[in-house]
């Protein structure tokens, strides 16, 4: 359901089945008649319809743009309340120990859950990423922070100055791979010294990572 509720977010119709004769208590037993309840509140327009299956499935969109606003809250709530209810401490072990493949595998399972296949857009993702780094107990969060020869696009340092976490980001374009990207991420942390204000700070122990995204998938490579 959140991805569809994504999609529509994104300026994308869905097509669902929609029920004529579906009361408000249904919502509660069968998930799908909620996209019933939202065209006929008004929360979504009819733009197409096709019939499959016995049923007549609708092609929809939302209709205005304070609609809108009201779905993007709805999902910023609900990824604020699985960030609060899944616990997050083996993503931060995982960073701090540069156990690269474990990473790897918590971010991919969040943004299998989050992100559609319509959010390829750099700041999407690295409001993805500092949702799930922020608000760890004993750690700050510094974004696009001047680091060095450019700006880094997270930061995640340990309040007694002793580790912190560089993380750049890149959206893999048509033509090139999930691995090259990763490797760029990393190689322009280290040209660009973005370890420099740490160390100056002084942080003693550095870890880089470069993570790449495309659509839902992704891939981490430690400096």
């Amino acid at each position: 359901m959140l991805a569809q509720l994504s999609q529509l977010v994104n300026g994308s119709s869905i097509t669902a089945p929609v029920h004529e004769d579906m009361v408000y208590a249904d919502i509660k037993i069968n998930r799908d008649d909620i996209w019933s309840f939202l065209l006929f509140t008004g929360y979504l327009k009819q733009i197409g319809m096709k019939y499959q299956n016995d049923e007549n499935y609708l092609e929809m969109v939302i209709p205005n743009r304070e609609v809108k606003m009201i779905y993007r809250r709805t999902i910023r709530q609900w990824f604020d309340d699985n960030l609060r209810n899944t616990s997050r401490e083996n993503l931060l072990k995982s960073l701090i120990s540069g156990d690269v493949e474990t990473v790897s595998e918590i971010i991919g399972e969040w943004l299998s859950e989050t992100i559609s296949f319509y959010d390829e857009k750099e700041s999407y993702y690295h409001g993805f990423m500092s949702g799930l780094l922020s608000g760890f107990k004993g750690y700050k969060l510094r974004s696009n922070r001047e680091s060095g020869n450019g700006r880094p696009d997270l930061l995640l340092m340990e309040r007694n100055g002793r580790t912190a976490v560089i993380l750049e980001f890149k959206i893999v374009p048509e033509g090139h791979t999930l691995n090259g990207m990763a490797d760029e991420a990393v190689r322009q942390i280290e040209e660009d010294h973005y370890e420099d204000g740490l160390l100056h700070d002084g942080y003693q122990n550095i870890i880089k990572y470069g993570i790449a995204f495309k659509q839902k998938k992704c891939l981490v490579k430690i400096g």
